[in-house]
């Protein structure tokens, strides 16, 4: 069990997590691995490398993660996907279907991505929930849209909210 062929890298790994449309440079786009895990056979690896993955606000879920023998470890999981678009200045943020602000700030709306006219909040930091009406209303529109052929056939791509609850 303590052979050195089943020693994890002594330099802690990183593994890319951020879509491929996203600037790889951003830090938010990595999962640093713990390096500090002498072997394949340490009871805590599995939970100590699902935990660093789940920190991560591109990861939605880690759904497995599995010791490859001799030295390598297979992580599986669910991807935060940009649902809808906020447009804050000149800058563009993006939210997932559960209402989550994912990292970085854009310049264009990706092409699948509703956007929400003139939301007043302010985004939160990314991989958190950005729980307001505006942002709950906006995400529930996108799915009726996704859900309704006739919108698509009409081409829906956003949505106004500056007379939600009545705000004019």
């Amino acid at each position: 069990l303590t052979s050195p062929k089943f020693r994890m890298p002594d330099a802690s790994a990183k593994a890319q997590v951020c879509p491929p449309w996203t600037d790889p440079r951003n830090n938010e786009g990595w999962v640093t691995i713990p390096a500090d895990h002498a072997s394949l056979f340490e009871s805590d690896l599995v939970d100590k490398i699902a935990k660093s993955f789940e920190q991560n606000p591109w990861v939605r879920r880690v759904t497995a993660v599995e010791r490859v023998y001799p030295s390598q470890v297979r992580v599986k999981f669910e991807m935060r996907e940009a649902r809808i678009a906020v447009r804050k200045g000149a800058s563009v943020v993006l939210v997932d279907r559960d209402g989550v602000r994912l990292p970085g700030l854009y310049q264009q709306i990706p092409a699948s991505v509703m956007e929400l006219c003139v939301v007043a909040s302010q985004p939160p930091a990314s991989g958190r929930r950005w729980d307001t009406l505006e942002i709950q209303t906006g995400l529930e529109m996108a799915a009726l849209v996704e859900g309704e052929q006739l919108l698509q056939r009409f081409g829906v791509r956003a949505v106004d909210l500056s007379n939600l609850n009545g705000r004019r």
